[in-house]
């Protein structure tokens, strides 16, 4: 095939002729043809159409492509055009009417119908028509079928100012290629494809389906039915999605907006990003709708405070300014400025700067606190923490849980703690109770301590107990370190262990045994069973039921046997009794005092006595021969 070069064509006579082309054809010049081009023995239908192509403008190829503006473009593709735009806008304040300045004055009202003139500064014309068609669409009414008239005079004409707007020509606009694309604003580009628009200044629509560009700047890449409809506003692809404010940008996906400054949807469905430097990076249904708001993807998560943000997830929400829900389940911050949720399901924020990691059902409604894990935990005061578990409570502040089930930590004022176990509470009113462990503990005042065991109560200030089984300390300062049904209710006294013993004294003590009781200041019993010490500084040392009830008695051991006088004391054996004389002493089986101040013995063996009296005291017993003497 051959190659013609036409450099020049014009029509002989002024009349329009046929050019019949077998071969490929390149022009360098001007070719005018009226009438068919015939190209490789075919006519082709209809002819090829030129309208209005304007100074410097345009068309390389395509059928039915319109160049009217100057230095304007059509590449190639068929039904494209690119000139000017015959829509001018009139701010007013009603629906169909809009106010116009005449020489600097008001004139008349603007309705359909009327004539206007008006001077365009763009290519100095004068323009003049009739207005066929006024749309209201919030502050401007829409003037369409302006075209150029006969009017003359620069002062006799509406100017171009004063809120009325519009440009008619679009110097530079290219389209490469496609059908019934458009490119009306100046320098604006339509790559290709379908029925695609870019209709402001410098607006590019690189290709795809039904595109618009709208304003200044406005980019859309390609795909279905996306709008860039503001300065800088970016679509690079998709369906059906929607930039809407300056420099606002969709990255693709399908029916998503970003409709405030500097707002970005990455992709997804249906995600929104409303406000100044709002991010959606992806997913469905998710909406940042404050500044600075984030999410970067999952299903219908919001963030909506400012500089909020949703890592991903199902249907998580962050309202507190300054929080993150990191992923989840229906995890919520609700006003909680500053807080964070980690994972885990329904999890709840109402508080400030307070954090959960996961789990399930988890709320905190007082600042700084934290919830590690579990299951229906749940903190209503400030800096609290429980670890993890299930149906912990925190309400005191600085409470700690460290886990277990259905612990409470409700001090007044606060600072109480509950390491795990299950149903124990630290709930002093003076705050700084603490339970270890075990089941259905209660430490129930002021800094009350219980290490562990089950069904224990500490109810006083400063109480303690180790662990064991439904032991109480019910006093100040009293202790009990361990076993069975223990009662310790005297101020500062002490039951090491045992069972069913009883201190109801002041710094009175039980040791250990069974059912021993201490009912006096400053009483003792070391252990034993059914012993008492009943008096003063009594002491029984164990045995089973001995009972000293006299000032400063003293039961050593033994049984049934009884110290009642004031200093008196039995050492061991059984059925012995001082009967309330003082500083009696009983050494034997049963022996019954009957003066005070005495031994009593049942045999009195001496070994080693002395055979002579010389050295030796006063009152001072020897041997003389075998007969007992006292040194006088």
């Amino acid at each position: 095939m051959s190659l013609l070069r036409v450099d020049y064509i014009e029509p002989l006579g002024g009349t329009a002729g046929t050019l019949t082309l077998s071969s490929s054809v390149e022009v360098s010049g001007s070719l005018t043809v009226d009438g068919d081009l015939t190209i490789g023995g075919s006519p082709i239908s209809n002819g090829v159409v030129i309208q209005g192509a304007a100074t410097g403008s345009t068309l390389r190829c395509g059928l039915y492509n319109t160049a009217s503006s100057v230095y304007s473009s059509v590449v190639g593709g068929g039904l494209n055009s690119v000139g000017f735009d015959n829509t001018f806008s009139l701010y007013c304040t009603d629906p169909n009417t809009g106010t116009l300045y005449l020489n600097n004055n008001v004139s008349s009202t603007i309705t359909t119908g009327c004539c206007v003139s008006y001077y365009n500064f763009c290519d100095q014309t004068i323009y003049s028509g009739v207005v066929t068609c006024s749309t209201w669409s919030g502050d401007y009414t829409e003037i369409l079928g302006i075209c150029p008239g006969s009017a003359s005079g620069y002062y006799s004409v509406l100017r171009l100012e004063d809120g009325i707007y519009g440009d008619c020509y679009s110097p530079g606009s290219t389209v490469s290629g496609g059908v019934g694309n458009t490119a009306v604003g100046y320098y604006s580009f339509v790559g290709g494809g379908y029925g695609n628009t870019a209709s402001c200044d410098y607006a590019t629509v690189g290709g795809g389906y039904c595109n618009t560009a709208s304003c200044n700047y406005a980019t859309v890449g390609g795909g279905y039915c996306n709008a860039a409809s503001s300065n800088y506003a970016t679509v690079s692809g998709g369906c059906c999605n929607t930039a809407s404010s300056t420099n606002t940008t969709v990255g693709g996906g399908a029916r998503n907006t970003a409709s405030c400054n500097y707002a970005t949807v990455g992709g997804g469905s249906c995600n929104t990003a409303s406000k100044i430097y709002a991010t959606v990076s992806g997913g469905f249904g998710n909406g940042a709708f404050c500044n600075y708001a984030t999410v970067g993807g999952g299903y219908r998560n919001t963030a909506s405070a400012d500089n909020t943000t949703v890592g991903g997830g199902y249907c998580n929400g962050a309202s507190g300014g300054y929080s993150t829900v990191s992923g989840g389940y229906c995890n919520n911050i609700a006003g909680g400025t500053g807080s964070a949720i980690s994972g885990g399901y329904t999890n709840c924020i109402t508080g400030i700067s307070s954090t959960i990691a996961g789990g399930d059902n988890g709320t905190i409604t007082g600042r700084n606190s934290f919830i590690g894990g579990g299951v229906c935990n749940c903190v209503t005061s400030d800096c609290s923490t429980i670890a993890g578990g299930h149906s912990n409570s925190a309400s005191g502040i600085g409470s700690t849980i460290g886990g277990g089930q259905c612990n409470t930590v409700s001090s007044y004022y606060g600072h109480g703690t509950v390491s795990g176990g299950c149903c124990n509470t630290a709930s002093s009113y003076g705050g700084f109770g603490t339970v270890g462990g075990g089941q259905h503990n209660n430490a129930v005042e002021f800094a009350a301590t219980i290490g562990g065991g089950v069904c224990n109560t500490a109810s006083e200030y400063h109480t303690t107990i180790g662990g064991g089984y439904c032991n109480i300390a019910s006093n100040s300062s009293s202790t009990i370190g361990g076993g069975n049904l223990n009662t310790a209710s005297g101020q500062a006294s002490t039951i090491s262990g045992g069972t069913c013993n009883t201190v109801s004294a002041i710094y009175s003590i039980i040791g250990g045994g069974y059912c021993n009781l201490a009912s006096l200041d400053y009483s003792t019993v070391g252990g034993g069973t059914d012993n008492i010490a009943s008096c003063y500084s009594s002491t029984v040392g164990g045995g089973t039921n001995n009972t000293a009830s006299g000032q400063n008695s003293f039961i050593g051991g033994g049984g049934i046997n009884t110290a009642s006088g004031y200093y008196s004391a039995i050492l061991g054996g059984q059925d012995n009794n001082t009967c309330n004389f003082a500083n009696a002493m009983i050494v034997g089986s049963c022996i019954t005092s009957d003066r005070a101040c005495t031994t009593f013995v049942n045999n009195l063996s001496i070994m080693n006595i002395p055979t002579s009296s010389a050295g030796l005291p006063p009152g001072a017993i020897w041997s003389d021969g075998g007969t007992l003497k006292i040194v006088s």
